[in-house]
């Protein structure tokens, strides 16, 4: 770790850092946020389109009750 004997040495060890690594660091923060947005985006889909496979299948099975039960009716 550097120690730095006043704050002028410190500010230029920041302007250093951010010359050599700032391209990199932008680029893993912008990747990190479209990860995060990406994942809460998919999340929500898969949870959406379950939802919608739920309500086909209850509305198929609701179906077939009631075709078993019309045959049962002219039997």
């Amino acid at each position: 770790m550097e120690t730095f004997n006043n704050e002028n040495d410190q500010v230029d060890a920041l302007k250093r850092f951010f010359a050599e690594n700032g391209k990199a660091l932008a680029v893993g923060v912008i990747l990190g946020i479209g990860a995060l947005v990406g994942w809460r985006y998919w999340t929500s889909h898969q949870q959406d389109t379950a939802g919608l496979r739920e309500g086909d299948f209850r509305a198929e099975i609701e179906y077939a009750r009631s075709a078993v039960r019309g045959r049962e009716i002219r039997g």
